[in-house]
This record gives structure tokens, C-alpha cells and sequence, in this order.
């Protein structure tokens, strides 16, 4: 274990010779990911708002089975 107060040796610098760009990218690039990303969120909200519907229409379909059934079930 390291006693307080003593320094560190100096860091090892990196290598400047294989260095890798990761960020590269052009004013077209930020365009075409902004289209890339309305048309995206675009897509899922039709997606939703469809399955939102037929999840509301299945549900008044099966109430007015129960309600059908029960009444039967009530008639002598």
C-alpha cells in the first residue's frame, strides 16, 4: 500500500503514431442522421398510435362479449 502524500510517477504519453479518429463525420452525415431519426421516431408513433387502436377495439369487442354472456347466463 502507498503511504500518503507521495506522487505518482509520470504518466506514459500515448502513441501519437497509431492514434484512430473515431469522430469523423461531415455536415451531410448530421443531416442524413437527423432524417435517419425523424423518419424513425416518425415510424414508431404510426406503430403506436396503431397498435393503441386495436388494442381499444379489441377491448369494446370482448366487453360486449362478457356483457352478452352474462346476460345469458342470467336469463333462467
Amino acid at each position: 500500500m502507498r503511504e500518503r502524500g507521495k506522487k505518482r510517477g509520470p504518466k506514459a504519453a500515448l502513441p501519437t503514431s497509431s492514434a484512430y479518429l473515431l469522430d469523423r463525420f461531415s455536415v451531410d452525415d448530421i443531416r442524413g442522421a437527423r432524417e435517419h431519426t425523424k423518419n424513425l421516431l416518425e415510424f414508431h408513433w404510426k406503430y403506436y398510435t396503431e397498435l393503441a387502436f386495436q388494442r381499444y377495439e379489441a377491448r369494446k369487442e370482448l366487453s360486449a362479449a362478457l356483457s352478452a354472456a352474462a346476460c345469458e347466463a342470467m336469463t333462467p
